[in-house]
């Protein structure tokens, strides 16, 4: 008569888990642009056993979250693209977030790479195992992937979060985050408030305008807002590029050559602070159709530069219909209150 084998413990079960778990390549957590390019890059060198997690329903990263009102890059569409993988039909020199969108799933389906990723697959433990030279990644179901190298591509800012305003959350009105737009809630008529002077801010504030009541702007360190170029492509430009694809390479070497000639914010920072004397002449006058920035009190200019005056000219904002606040302190159930306003 055999004896009854023992039942297994947990480690023996974990044990007997891990071991039956395969050992990719190369394991990429996010499937967004830089992990889809990332994957492409490597199956182009060679590199086939490659797996991507992603903890959503769907790939495209920041451009699948990002929805609001006006969101676009603010990089010029040939350079916002891979060198080895072109788009030659954008419809704007500065593509709006639908059409980049468009284009990550077009890479995607184009070089096959759907069939890498896992969704629905939220990375909550990363571990190294030196001895075996092996990395675990655990997700929040519970599954893991093992892989010999790993690559971080969940993006800097993938995480929403508000920022730590005393009275935001006795706030009475409605609160949402540019990462997170609410598409059902109607703006028409409303007072509103933007907390934040960036690069979101400069691409929804003109499209709030257009439907709000009233707009403010609440900046912690005020910016310069530099005129986008954007337009229209025109039909046979795309014509163009697509039989001849050595004219977009062209196009995209020349705008690489330019924005490396242009001043960094450093060196414009640099400039803005010779004119510190001059501030309150700067502040009370400024070029027609661009977005004037608002000095803060020590006289110190800082500088971003944020392509979007474009769209976020004087006559579209209507300064009548928008103001710009620094250093808000609270934020409070009937608006937004200035303790420590300076002169």
């Amino acid at each position: 008569m055999k004896p009854t084998p023992k039942p297994r413990s947990n480690r023996q079960k974990h044990s007997a888990q891990k071991a039956a778990t395969p050992i990719h390549e190369v394991l990429i957590v996010g499937a967004g642009f830089v992990g889809l390019r990332t994957a492409l890059r490597l199956q182009q060198e060679g590199i086939r056993d490659v797996v991507i997690l992603d903890r959503a329903q769907d790939i495209g990263g920041t451009w699948r979250d990002n929805t609001y009102p006006g969101a676009a890059c603010d990089i010029p569409s040939n350079l916002y693209s891979s060198s080895f993988a072109p788009n030659p039909d954008w419809s704007r020199s500065f593509s709006g977030s639908r059409e980049i969108l468009d284009y990550v799933h077009h890479l995607a389906d184009a070089n096959n790479l759907r069939r890498l990723v896992r969704l629905n697959q939220e990375v909550t433990g990363l571990v190294f195992d030196e001895e075996g030279g092996v990395w675990t990644a655990t997700t929040a179901c519970g599954d893991e992937f093992r892989a010999r190298s790993v690559v971080m591509a969940q993006g800097p800012l993938s995480n929403a979060s508000f920022p730590a305003i005393d009275g935001l959350d006795s706030f009475q009105g409605k609160t949402m985050h540019s990462a997170s737009w609410d598409h059902s809630y109607d703006i028409s008529g409303k007072r509103v408030a933007v907390i934040g002077t960036g690069a979101s801010a400069v691409q929804v504030v003109p499209e709030l305008v257009k439907q709000a009541s009233r707009v403010k702007v609440f900046q912690r360190t005020p910016g310069w807002v530099l005129p986008k170029p954007d337009f229209s492509t025109p039909s046979w430009n795309r014509t163009v590029f697509r039989k001849l694809p050595a004219s977009q390479s062209l196009v995209r070497k020349a705008t690489q050559q330019n924005a490396a000639k242009a001043p960094g914010p450093h060196q414009l920072e640099f400039r803005l602070q010779e004119l510190a004397p001059h501030r309150g002449r700067l502040q009370r006058h400024h070029v027609p159709g661009v977005c004037h920035p608002v000095c803060p009190p020590d006289g110190i200019f800082r500088a971003r530069g944020l392509p979007g005056a474009g769209a976020m000219s004087a006559r579209q904002v209507g300064w009548r219909a928008c103001h710009i606040i620094s250093w808000p302190k609270s934020f409070r159930h009937k608006g937004f209150e200035n303790r420590k306003p300076w002169a």
